[in-house]
């Protein structure tokens, strides 16, 4: 049993030590990306709560997105969602570093389509 809780401290390690390489000079290199991408991801979280105030959170596709919001209510629900979907996306782009940009961008693109569809399905372009 103990052998088996070294080899897992030790693969803990190893990945820790990884992310932590991985991430010397990514925010840097990155920035104006994940600025964007925070950007986008905020016009999506308040269309998001448009897209629940109008229709409610049974409509909504995302499971954890949909969740928070019956937890939380449809406010925080796709605020903290938001967050979490940013927060562990990057810290997956940061522990492979492999085609950073491009799954930046794409998420960004994805974001914003996101926004689009909620102003789309809420009927907010009609009033504009």
């Amino acid at each position: 049993m103990e052998k088996l809780i070294s080899e897992n401290k030790a693969a803990l390690d190893k990945i820790k030590a990884r992310f932590i390489a991985n991430s010397q000079g990514f925010f840097d290199k990155y920035r104006f990306w994940i600025v964007l991408l925070v950007i986008t991801a905020l016009l999506d979280a308040f269309s998001t709560f448009c897209f629940m105030y109008v229709l409610g959170a049974k409509y909504e596709l995302h499971p954890i997105v949909r969740e928070l919001s019956f937890m939380l209510g449809p406010l925080i629900g796709p605020f903290l969602g938001g967050f979490l979907k940013i927060s562990l996306g990057l810290c997956a782009i940061i522990y492979l570093r492999k085609f950073e940009k491009e799954l930046l961008v794409l998420a960004c693109l994805i974001y914003s389509y996101a926004f689009m569809h909620n102003l789309r399905v809420t009927g907010i372009f009609n009033l504009l």
